[in-house]
């Protein structure tokens, strides 16, 4: 403990074991190395032990202390330049916006504490006058956006900006409950990195400003979406299928493609395996080829972000395998004669053509049809 006087004596209102001493010591050169002042003391045990938590203040003497008296940790403290603040137990210190400055404070005490959250300090300087007000408390924030509010998957690091108002040069920023870094541009805007691996997934992210004691508080939370990519189809392999053939796998080759997107024909969710960003592979059963068409494939990924990308696949007629006509031939002049073609791969729309120009033709099954000549 420092030799020189006690200039004031504080006890915590409510904690009789929590004691503050100020002392009238200075900062001293001694060969060259300054040795900084021990002005503030605290015990926490009634005296048993004692802290040192000047350090940070001015050279010289602090004159007086006290405690806030909503927050125990806030502190005031009475110094050759003007009142000084800190704001967590001593361990920093900053000079106060309000009050006397840049000149000595001899005593400082609670004039009114009627109003917590507004009490009345009485400050008493040398040589001129006194001062009469409350210290500022800081404002709770109000977070009202976020610019941008989504970015790409897989985006490098990227900055993005907090509107709203209350913000002050000590606001602090927490991303889904962890301290984010953060850079005070105004009392309406604070700005912080969003580091590549988050952006690197998919998801919902949430902010909250946060203003320290003295009075100070948390803002609602405001959120911003790493979204998938928008899918693209670029090709179909196979592109093309016959009618009634049996089911296949399907691959799918584009871009944006990822773990979670679906392949659907005509809507219907088909079976999905993820090959890369670039490539999908889907089983088509042969209950989707039971008729001539074409079917629309599509991709879709779900949102945050995502969408959908459609290719068109045919299902072809099989072709036709001719095996024999009966009869092979007439006699000129007959009026009439019915053909009959034997073969397979023959459907209901399959007509017997006679010198390039259809008959009309009875389907009679895949493997025969009639016509009348």
């Amino acid at each position: 403990m420092p030799s020189n006087w006690i200039t004031s004596i504080w006890v915590q209102p409510g904690q009789p074991n929590t004691i503050y001493l100020t002392y009238a010591s200075f900062s001293v050169n001694v060969l060259g190395v300054i040795k900084q002042s021990h002005n503030i003391y605290v015990t926490n045990d009634g005296g048993q032990t004692w802290t040192n938590i000047g350090v940070g203040l001015p050279p010289g003497p602090v004159n007086s202390l006290i405690t806030n008296p909503s927050y125990p940790n806030v502190l005031y403290a009475a110094t050759l330049t003007g009142i000084y603040i800190s704001a967590d137990g001593g361990q920093s210190w900053l000079a106060s916006s309000q009050g006397p400055a840049n000149t000595e404070v001899t005593q400082i005490s609670w004039f009114d504490i009627s109003n917590p959250n507004a009490p009345v300090m009485l400050a008493a300087t040398y040589g001129r006058g006194a001062w009469l007000g409350s210290p500022i408390l800081n404002p709770t924030p109000t977070l009202t956006s976020l610019s941008p509010t989504q970015f790409a998957q897989g985006a490098s690091a990227t900055a993005i900006t907090l509107n709203g108002n209350g913000f002050v040069s000590n606001s602090s920023v927490t991303m889904d409950g962890a301290p984010i870094a953060d850079t005070y541009r105004s009392a309406t805007q604070l700005q912080v990195t969003v580091p590549a691996a988050t952006l690197a997934v998919a998801g919902t992210h949430t902010l909250i400003v946060s203003n320290p004691i003295p009075g100070g508080g948390a803002s609602a939370g405001a959120d911003f979406t790493v979204a998938f990519p928008q899918p693209t189809v670029n090709s179909l392999s196979p592109a093309t299928a016959v009618m009634g053939s049996a089911g296949f796998t399907l691959t799918l080759n584009g871009s944006g493609f990822e773990p979670i997107s679906m392949v659907e024909w005509n809507g219907i969710a088909l079976t999905t395996t993820y090959v890369s960003g670039s490539a999908l592979t889907a089983s088509v059963p042969g209950t989707d080829l039971t008729s001539v068409g074409n079917a629309t494939v599509s991709v879709v990924t779900p949102a945050p972000g995502g969408g959908s990308a459609s290719a068109s696949f045919a299902v072809d007629y099989p072709a036709p395998v001719l095996g024999a006509i009966s009869p092979t031939s007439a006699q000129v002049g007959a009026s009439s004669a019915t053909i009959t073609a034997t073969g397979s791969n023959f459907v209901p729309a399959s007509t017997i053509d006679w010198s390039g120009t259809p008959l009309t033709t009875s389907y009679v099954s895949a493997t025969q049809l009639n016509a009348t000549v």
